[in-house]
Parts: C-alpha cells; structure tokens; sequence
C-alpha cells in the first residue's frame, strides 16, 4: 500500500507515479474537479478508481436532501466491493 500525499499533487506528478508502475490503493484529493482531472489519468493506465461524492451531513440533518449524493455514494460503494 502506498499513500500519496494530493495536496499539491499535478497531474504531471500522478502520471510519472503511475508511469513508473507504483501501486496505489488509496488517493485522497481536496475536492471533486481534483478527483476527476486524477480519476482519468488513473483510467489512462487502466487503473480502476472509485470516485466518492463529496457529502457532508451534520448530526440530526435531514438527509432527504442528500438523495443523490446517498445513491451515489452506495453505487461506488457497492462497484469497489462487488
């Protein structure tokens, strides 16, 4: 397992990591536009990547605002486990 640190990660640094043939299991990145810009550079080398919605409930909120996020999330959920 290697982590690496998104931060300040360009996606020239993603690519030579992923044209070097190191592994990765998990890549935390700051926000969506980031995730999807890494996300093809990933499907470029045939890795397969899950791309989490970004959801942010707060204690007792009514999540029946969050519908689509909540199927979202299940779906790449249940597509990283199956």
């Amino acid at each position: 397992m290697s982590l690496l640190d998104s931060q300040d990660t360009s996606l020239s640094d993603f690519f030579a990591f992923l044209d070097q043939k190191q592994s990765l299991e998990y890549l935390i990145v700051k926000d969506e536009a980031q995730a999807l810009k890494l996300g093809e550079v990933a499907n470029f080398f045939q890795v397969q990547n899950f791309i989490l919605p970004d959801f942010r409930a707060f204690y007792l909120e009514d999540l029946r605002s969050f519908k689509e996020e909540l199927f979202k999330l299940n779906f790449q959920l249940y597509q990283f486990y199956n």
